[in-house]
């Protein structure tokens, strides 16, 4: 049986593909460092806490899931995390009395301020290397990648 042919990927997509799996978690390992250093919550934690903040009310787990492109069984423990340190308070959900709902606490909110004052800088440090137009170019490539 032969193996069906496969088209020849270029070197240029190739090396882009490659660029995109080196640089995203390199980033991300330099600010996770950076907020360990200070004995703040990793990025991972300040998405949840950015993400219920931006949902203006009370939302469900699996919402939150989705919107942050994670598994049920991710936001549940993260969640699990996030309550036993006072930051997010569990509610109960009137559509389902099986399901909850999820908010900030103030602690919550106090504590993603002070992640994004260190996230912010490492942020502009990262990608402020790049012009405006740069950084719109790059925005628009990722996304049609998406």
């Amino acid at each position: 049986m032969q193996d069906e042919p496969y088209p020849h990927v270029s070197d240029e997509i190739q090396r882009a593909w490659i660029a995109l799996q080196r640089v995203g978690p390199a980033l991300r390992e330099r600010v996770d460092a950076r907020l360990a250093e200070a004995n703040l919550p990793n990025l991972a934690d300040y998405s949840i806490l950015w993400t219920i903040e931006r949902a203006d009310e009370p939302i469900r787990p699996k919402d939150l899931g989705l919107l942050l492109f994670l598994e049920r069984y991710q936001v549940s423990r993260q969640l699990d995390r996030m309550i036993d340190a006072g930051y997010v308070e569990k509610l109960n959900c009137p559509e389902d009395a099986r399901g909850y709902l999820v908010t900030l606490t103030d602690a919550g909110r106090a504590i993603r301020r002070a992640v994004w004052r260190i996230y912010g800088p490492a942020m502009d440090e990262a990608i402020g290397k790049l012009s405006a137009d740069e950084a719109r170019m790059l925005t628009d490539l990722l996304n049609r990648l998406a």
